[in-house]
């Protein structure tokens, strides 16, 4: 309610919450029959106009579109430009040709005509009522005040509130749909976050394992050497033992020789 409320205001006398939701009359739908007729001739030219008075009156909408930096013939013959009005004025025509159901059938077109309207960076819902106002100038300049009365006016508010609800609709839609995609962006990404956090902390924690089995292996080595290195210790002691033990034996023998032969002598002496 916020924003079609944001839409209620005096416009020429009248006070448009009375279209807000209003149904068309049989009065209304003659008149509008009537001055459709005649807004219908050439009605692309006139979507063209409706869109270079708005940009004239509100730079700032046409400094949204890809066609912002086009004025004169540039911009009419831009097809950007030329589709974008082509559109519009298509969509209108739907909603004439379909007076007696044109909320059941047109609408979902202009709520998808809403929709694009929030791929423009700094478009703001509001900006639609700009659109209205184009269209209305456009019609009473061709029309005259005449044709173009109270009533008429009337007519054509109903018609174009019924416009701006649903395209703000649609605009409001995508913009939620976007947070929505953007939430679940978001929660996609936490969780690919999370599990690359995990995956690193997986990969850390092997890297320390094979850290540890490196140390592990190198101790061993080291235990081996250490165990390989008193080994060799062991056996040149053991060798020089022996070579001592040896040299002993040698000096014992000599000795016991040098006793013998001293004895042998004596012995002789003696006799």
């Amino acid at each position: 309610m916020g924003c079609i409320c944001s839409m209620i205001r005096k416009r020429n006398g009248f006070d448009d919450s009375v279209y807000l939701d209003a149904p068309l009359t049989d009065p209304q739908k003659r008149k509008l029959n009537e001055t459709w007729a005649l807004l219908s001739i050439e009605i692309e030219k006139k979507g063209t106009r409706m869109f270079k008075l708005l940009f004239h009156k509100n730079p700032f909408i046409k400094n949204l579109f890809p066609f912002r930096n086009l004025d004169g013939d540039e911009l009419e013959s831009d097809p950007s430009f030329v589709a974008h009005a082509h559109r519009f004025m298509n969509t209108l025509g739907q909603v004439m040709h379909n007076l007696d159901r044109y909320k059941e059938i047109v609408a979902p077109q202009l709520v998808e005509l809403g929709r694009r309207h929030a791929n423009f960076i700094g478009f703001k819902p509001n900006y639609f009522n700009h659109f209205e106002e184009a269209m209305m100038d456009v019609f009473s300049e061709d029309l005259g005040p005449i044709v173009f009365d109270v009533k008429a006016v009337e007519a054509w508010r109903v018609v174009f509130r019924f416009i701006l609800i649903e395209l703000k609709r649609g605009f409001t839609l995508a913009l939620r749909d976007r947070g929505k995609q953007m939430r679940e962006c978001c929660e996609q990404q936490y969780l690919q976050y999370q599990r690359e956090q995990q995956l690193k902390e997986l990969r850390q924690k092997q890297q320390q394992i094979e850290e540890m089995q490196k140390i592990q292996q190198q101790l061993k080595r080291l235990e081996a050497q250490q165990e390989q290195k008193m080994r060799d210790i062991k056996e040149e002691q053991l060798e020089m033992d022996i070579l001592i033990h040896n040299e002993q034996m040698e000096k014992l023998e000599m000795e016991k020789r040098q006793f013998t032969s001293s004895s042998s002598q004596m012995t002789s002496t003696n006799s």
